[in-house]
């Protein structure tokens, strides 16, 4: 990549991780969960790691109005809820000020086939 990458992204892929150079000015922030405590709904689990991620500002202290935002997912192989969690975070991202028209998502598929329009909706 050239001179204005300074920033890594790395993935897990299989049983190593992937490694990708990224352009200084994107701010890359990633949410985890602690486990999930019993009588907890989802829902909560899902708003308590919005509102205060690991290793990270809330969403409200990052993100702006006027940015694009990639929100990388897995695809249909993957069982993570994404048809819960997701509606959540694209409500709290228009909270923040941010348009529909400003978000793109991105479906990891790796070496996976494509997912058709039905899988992607």
């Amino acid at each position: 990549m050239t001179a204005e990458a300074e920033a890594s992204l790395h993935l897990p892929y299989g049983s190593g991780v992937q490694h990708a150079e990224v352009p200084r000015h994107w701010k890359l922030r990633t949410l985890r969960t602690v486990p999930r405590e019993e009588g907890r709904s989802e829902r909560s689990v899902v708003m308590d790691t919005l509102a205060a991620p690991i290793g990270a500002k809330t969403l409200q202290e990052t993100v702006r109005p006027d940015e694009r935002i990639l929100i990388l997912v897995p695809d249909k192989t993957r069982r993570c809820r994404l048809d819960f969690f997701l509606p959540i975070l694209l409500d709290v991202l228009g909270e923040c000020g941010v348009p529909d028209t400003a978000i793109t998502i991105l479906f990891a598929t790796g070496t996976h086939a494509p997912q058709s329009p039905a899988e992607r909706a």
